[in-house]
């Protein structure tokens, strides 16, 4: 289900295009951080990226929640179940092919890690988080 409805007069595209630009920064961030290069201050920066996300996701919750505030109040126990169920078909479906997509390929992935980490040693993790398939580290 899609929150965002472009012909229902609520959507706010640039909003859309800012918060998938500060997504484009956080990836940009992880880049730096896995490869080691710091050079780029502003790429540098992921965690006023999140920030960034995290204000306009909520901004943009909000203000669809206000859209539909006669249709859905929120004082109705549907008017949760609705929410919630649209937050989970919208995030679920990536989370789970992700998870799928790291298990099957952690090893390699580790393997990665590690020739990353010959040279920027500051940048490595643990090797059993690339392999260890046990429920704590899923």
């Amino acid at each position: 289900m899609n929150d965002e409805r472009p012909d229902s007069g609520d959507h706010v595209g640039a909003l859309d295009g800012l918060r998938g630009l500060a997504a484009l920064w956080v990836f940009a961030s992880h880049v730096q951080i896995l490869s080691g290069l710091r050079q780029l201050p502003l790429l540098s920066w992921g965690d006023s990226a999140v920030d960034l996300f995290m204000m306009i996701s909520g901004f943009l919750m909000a203000h669809h929640y206000l859209g539909r505030a006669e249709a859905e109040p929120w004082r109705r126990p549907r008017t949760w179940v609705a929410f919630w169920l649209r937050r989970l078909f919208r995030i679920a479906p990536a989370y789970y092919l992700l998870l799928a997509v790291a298990l099957a390929a952690g090893a390699w992935l580790g393997h990665d890690r590690d020739v990353i980490g010959a040279h920027f040693p500051w940048t490595l993790t643990r090797a059993d988080r690339y392999t260890d398939h046990g429920l704590p580290n899923i």
